[in-house]
């Protein structure tokens, strides 16, 4: 009695098993590469201004240029924030990742702080000051 059912656990598993490699193995649209990477994906963008520099003095309208990059994934928005002029802007990436943009400064008689949030698609987010 006990060798029949440790023979029927046995072909229930192999049963099982094989059920599982077949269904796999039957998917239509199997899991691309690329995508895999992403899901796997914990690394947040990192964020390179290029201008305007640090500490640096400012003129009526302010251009802000740089570049995002992302080693395991696609980044899938930049904002940038600067409070004491009320800009609050979703910029466009070029495919190279980087962007460029500018904002008014008029009525602004203090330092200004630009600040860039990076954010990839798995929700990994950077910000830059």
């Amino acid at each position: 009695m006990n060798r029949l059912r440790s023979t029927w656990r046995i072909v229930m598993l192999f049963a099982a098993a094989l059920s599982a490699v077949l269904l796999l193995s039957s998917c239509p649209n199997p899991l691309p590469v690329d995508l895999a990477a992403q899901i796997g994906d914990s690394g947040a963008p990192v964020i390179t201004i290029t201008s305007p520099a640090e500490d640096s003095t400012y003129q009526s309208t302010v251009p802000v240029t740089g570049r995002v990059t992302d080693g395991d994934g696609t980044v899938q928005s930049l904002v940038l924030s600067v409070p004491s002029a009320e800009v609050y802007e979703d910029l466009t990436l070029a495919d190279d990742g980087s962007f460029s943009c500018s904002f008014s400064t008029v009525g602004l008689s203090s330092s200004i702080t630009i600040t860039l949030t990076a954010t990839d698609w798995n929700g990994n987010e950077s910000t830059c000051f």
